[in-house]
């Protein structure tokens, strides 16, 4: 975090080391597809500045290349999931359709993210969604496909686990569907998206059922009562698609019923998300 001593404003900057000089290009690369982005749902880009001079608190001057990003003060969704244990279900189904709105906004422009998680979802003031760190972006089109490993491996889709080419679009709706359901479960899907994986198996497979069964057995064992609703499995399924090409595509994810969210709904995230902290004592 650095404070820009004429306006006195805190924003965030993304630095380039001076031991890391073989890595200009790739920031250069991250800025220009940042800086097109202007949306209530994406990390605003200030400036990219090749120049940037930064003074620490002790009055030591460095000049570097670097990013500065507007500050999101309340943490990130993942630390947020980390408090509450499992989010109140108004509140997942309000920050996943915030999740899925900031990646249809980017799918609308041409670009992947290729690095969907829980830890990009930054929180503002309001505790409302902002999607960050592009420095896997690319622009992309249905077409063209890429073998770059990139991404955090646990939500990795199938086609990334096999090293096949993969489109960053569908990637993406792979990676997104991964986060929507830890942050409804507070658990992962499965440990990775592979033949092995005990969970995703069964996706590979077209059993799905199965896939289900599992989670409600550890989720609601003596209940008798779902957990998972039957809208949000059809969401899931659709998002988890063992074969990319049957995967619903960002358009068709927005558009599925248990994302119909109101804004009015949306818009008491943030009081009961602050009404929370205050409880537990955390401070925001």
């Amino acid at each position: 975090m650095v404070q820009n001593q004429e306006t006195l404003q805190y924003s965030v900057a993304k630095i380039l080391v001076e031991e890391r000089r073989d890595l200009l290009a790739h920031l250069e690369a991250e800025a220009a597809i940042h800086k097109e982005l202007e949306s209530p749902r994406i990390l605003k880009l200030e400036t990219f500045q090749e120049a940037l001079t930064l003074v620490d608190s002790e009055g030591n001057q460095l000049t570097t290349t670097g990013i500065l990003m507007e500050l999101a003060p309340k943490g990130d969704l993942f630390d947020l999931l980390s408090i509450f244990n499992q989010l109140p279900y108004i509140l997942a189904r309000s920050y996943a359709r915030q999740m899925a709105e900031a990646v249809a906004y980017l799918h609308q422009k041409g670009i992947a993210h290729q690095d969907i998680k829980l830890e990009n979802f930054l929180l503002d003031s309001k505790f409302n969604i902002k999607l960050a760190d592009f420095g896997f972006s690319r622009m992309t089109n249905k077409e063209q496909t890429s073998t770059e490993q990139v991404g955090t491996p646990q939500y990795w889709s199938p086609e990334q686990h096999e090293q096949t080419p993969f489109n960053g679009t569908e990637v993406d709706v792979f990676n997104l569907g991964v986060a929507i359901f830890l942050l409804v479960a507070g658990k992962m899907p499965f440990e990775q998206a592979t033949k092995d994986d005990e969970f995703y198996v069964h996706f590979i497979n077209g059993e799905e059922e199965k896939f289900w069964q599992m989670h409600e057995e550890e989720m609601s064992p003596s209940s008798g009562r779902s957990f998972f609703k039957d809208d949000f499995r059809t969401l899931m399924n659709g998002m988890l698609r063992y074969k990319a090409s049957e995967r619903m595509t960002i358009k068709e994810v927005v558009a599925q019923p248990w994302l119909n969210v109101t804004s009015e709904m949306m818009d008491k995230c943030g009081g009961i998300v602050a009404e929370f902290l205050k409880k537990k004592g955390v401070s925001n």
